[in-house]
C-alpha cells in the first residue's frame, strides 16, 4: 500500500489527533497507519519489530508526523513507556490502538495509564467513521469526499425530515441513487428538489404501518434503478437524546429549549450533542465497500 495512495481525495477525517498505535510496524497494524497518516493523524507506532518500524517511518520522512518506539506488550514498563514518548513528543494521546499481541497466548496486555482511554480495533474505527468532517449542506464535501456508495441504490424510509433527510443528503453526496419513502410528501418533494435531478433521488408516499406501501417503495426502487442494494428502515427511529422533528412535536417543546435540556443534564460527552448527522456519518460505513467484512455489528452512537 502505497503511502501517496489517494491521499489527495479522501477527506482527513483524524486531522489534529494523536495515535498509539501497537503492532503498526506489519500486518493490520501497518495498514492502520498507512490509512491513519492518510487521515491526517500523527502517531507513534510500538513494536518489537525494530527494522520494519523504522523503515515505515522512513516513507514518511519526518518525526512531526510518525515515529517509532520499540514496545514489548508484554513489558508493562515498554507500554508506560510508548504513552508517555506519545504525550511528550505530540503533547496529547486521543486514540490507543491495542494490535499487537502476544501469540503464545493470543492476547495483548493493555494498561490503563496517563488517564488514557484505550480502544479496541472497533473503537479506532469509529474515530474513522464518525468524525464529523463533512458539512451536509456544503458543496466542498462533496470534492473532498471518497464516494464511498457510487453505484449503489438505497431505500429510505422515513427520509423527509431528521435523521433520515441527513442519510438521504449524504448517500447522495456519497453517490448513492436514493428513493425517499415516507408520509410527508410536501417534505419529501422539496427534499428531492433541492438535491437536483431525480435520476439521482425520487420520492414515493409510503406508510411503513401498511405492507402493500412498503412493498411498492421496494418494487419502484427496483424498476426506476434496476436495483435495490441498500434498505434503511428509518421510519419510526426515535431517540430522546436527539431533537428531530418527531421528537420536538411529540413533546411541545422548541427544539432550542429541549438542546439546552439535553446539554445540562443528559449529554453524556459534555460540550457536544447527538445530531442526526451523527446517524448518517455512521450509516455510511456500513452499505459501503468499506465495510465488505464487517457483518454482526451493533454500531451503538450513544457519546460513549
Amino acid at each position: 500500500m502505497s503511502s501517496n495512495t489517494s491521499a489527495s481525495p479522501i477527506s482527513k477525517r483524524l486531522e489534529g489527533k494523536v495515535a498509539l498505535i501497537t503492532g503498526g510496524a506489519s500486518g493490520i497494524g501497518e495498514c492502520t497507519a498507512r490509512l491513519f497518516v492518510q487521515h491526517g493523524s500523527k502517531f507513534l507506532i510500538g513494536d518489537v519489530q525494530d527494522d520494519l518500524g523504522r523503515a515505515l517511518c522512513q516513507e514518511y520522512g519526518s518525526e512531526e508526523i510518525i515515529s517509532y518506539v520499540h514496545c514489548n506488550v508484554t513489558v508493562d514498563s515498554d507500554v508506560q513507556n510508548a504513552v508517555d514518548t506519545a504525550v511528550s513528543r505530540y503533547g496529547k494521546l486521543d486514540i490507543m490502538f491495542n494490535n499487537a499481541c502476544d501469540m503464545a497466548i493470543l492476547s495483548a496486555k493493555a494498561v490503563n495509564v496517563c488517564g488514557t482511554k484505550f480502544r479496541c480495533l472497533q473503537q479506532a474505527s469509529s474515530e474513522l467513521l464518525c468524525h464529523h468532517v463533512e458539512k451536509m449542506n456544503s458543496d466542498s464535501s462533496v470534492t473532498l469526499a471518497t464516494k464511498r456508495l457510487e453505484g449503489k441504490v438505497a431505500l429510505i424510509t422515513g427520509g423527509a425530515s431528521g435523521i433520515g433527510e441527513c442519510s438521504a443528503r449524504l448517500f447522495v453526496q456519497h453517490g448513492a441513487k436514493v428513493l425517499i419513502a415516507d408520509i410527508q410528501d410536501d417534505l419529501g418533494e422539496a427534499l428531492c428538489k433541492s438535491l437536483g435531478s431525480q435520476e439521482s433521488i425520487s420520492y414515493i408516499h409510503c406508510d411503513v404501518t401498511c405492507d402493500s406501501d412498503v412493498k411498492n417503495a421496494v418494487d419502484m426502487a427496483v424498476s426506476k434503478y434496476g436495483k435495490l442494494d441498500i434498505m434503511f428502515n428509518n421510519a419510526g427511529i426515535i431517540s430522546r437524546n436527539l431533537a428531530t422533528p418527531m421528537v420536538i412535536e411529540s413533546m411541545g417543546i422548541e427544539k432550542r429549549k429541549f438542546e439546552e435540556f439535553l446539554s445540562s443534564s443528559s449529554a453524556i460527552l459534555k460540550e457536544s450533542l447527538l445530531e442526526p448527522e451523527d446517524f448518517a456519518n455512521a450509516e455510511i460505513y456500513l452499505p459501503s465497500d468499506e465495510s465488505k467484512y464487517t457483518s454482526g455489528i451493533n454500531l451503538v452512537i450513544d457519546g460513549g
